[in-house]
């Protein structure tokens, strides 16, 4: 516990320590440099330790993107990033294959938001496919899922978008 100083005496006490050395955590541990996006050609992946984007496929106004790994604070600035540079070269519909992401966190869901939201200003759509139980469920809870639809694969999606969209979201992606 805090022992008689408080919370008071203890976030003082924290205060006064002094700042880790640049590289290093509070506790000496190294910290992994910041996450930066590594510009690839399509079907390239961009890479860090926890997660890759791969664009499968760029064609006209539609990109494809297969996700993998963890999706949190430290990786979804990357895939913010990706996402709205593919929007940026005219892929305005995306869809996003998660059916490698192992972990999403409120970050990672937030640059989801994010990316529909661009998508939205440019005229185009976000479409997610082979969503994990855990974000299929948190995209209900939500009301997203009426916004971000939600399809068994990647395949299934694709064909959503070349039948003008008509096909509504499933909850069968893991719910």
């Amino acid at each position: 516990m805090l022992g008689g100083e408080g919370l008071i005496g203890f976030l003082a006490a924290r205060a006064r320590r002094p700042a880790p050395a640049a590289g290093a955590a509070m506790d000496g541990a190294p910290v992994p440099p910041p996450v930066s996006p590594l510009r690839a050609e399509a079907g390239e992946p961009t890479v860090n330790d926890t997660f890759r984007l791969t664009t499968r496929r760029a064609e006209g106004d539609l990109a494809l993107a297969a996700l993998a790994g963890d999706l949190d604070l430290t990786t979804a600035p990357a895939l913010r990033a990706e996402a709205l540079d593919l929007i940026g070269r005219g892929h305005r519909h995306l869809v996003l294959d998660l059916e490698a992401v192992s972990f999403c966190d409120s970050s990672g869901f937030n640059a989801l938001v994010a990316i529909w939201r661009c998508a939205q200003e440019a005229g185009g759509t976000l479409g997610l496919a082979a969503v994990s139980g855990r974000l299929a469920r948190l995209l209900n809870i939500t009301g997203l899922d009426t916004l971000l639809p939600a399809y068994p694969t990647a395949d299934a999606a694709l064909a959503a978008h070349h039948r003008g969209g008509e096909a509504g979201p499933s909850r069968a992606a893991g719910s």
